[in-house]
């Protein structure tokens, strides 16, 4: 009786030590990934196309990371839901696009592209006043404002030329009813 308790406690320490080091390799992947997107949003007007380079990167090695530990994944959205930023949001946006899009059975390439269009989804933020941005509360002005977010960021990103047509439409209608109705 007493062996058998001492292997189930091994059996369960092991299992914690392995899920540690999961989550240790899922959060190292989130801060490079987070460091890597906000840098990349930033330097989009100066350098487009090397900003789009580093945010395939960040799309492709995060579609794998979560292709091979989908669970790590949806404890460090949860955990960095309240971190405020672009970085942290746009991964959060991506993460959730990446497990939909896996559920559908999209295959990887096509997650690729899910990825990078949703890292890039709220790049026509960049020129609106944070104070707009912050406020839940716009007037009618301030709400107008804001909704030229998606068309701007596809407008920018367009004009690199380099984004495929899906990409870009993830930028565009991120905002979308679902029944088509606008923003």
């Amino acid at each position: 009786h007493l062996d058998r308790r001492m292997a189930e406690k091994r059996a369960r320490a092991q299992v914690m030590s392995e899920l540690r080091e999961r989550l240790d390799k899922a959060q190292q992947h989130y801060l490079g990934a987070a460091r890597a997107v906000g840098s990349a949003i930033k330097a989009f007007a100066h350098d487009p196309r090397e900003a789009i380079r580093e945010v395939a990167r960040v799309s492709e090695e995060s579609t794998a990371a979560l292709l091979a530990d989908p669970d790590s994944a949806i404890v460090l959205i949860a955990e960095k839901a309240h971190d405020d930023g672009h970085a942290a949001h746009s991964l959060s946006v991506m993460t959730l696009a990446l497990l939909l899009g896996k559920q559908a059975g999209l295959p990887e390439a096509a997650l690729h592209a899910l990825g990078i269009g949703a890292l890039l989804h709220d790049l026509g933020k960049q020129g609106i006043n944070p104070s707009i941005l912050r406020n839940n509360e716009r007037n009618r002005h301030e709400e107008s404002i804001y909704q030229t977010h998606c068309r701007r960021g596809f407008d920018e990103a367009a004009r690199v030329g380099s984004l495929s047509q899906p990409m870009l439409a993830a930028i565009l209608h991120h905002h979308e009813r679902c029944d088509r109705r606008g923003f």
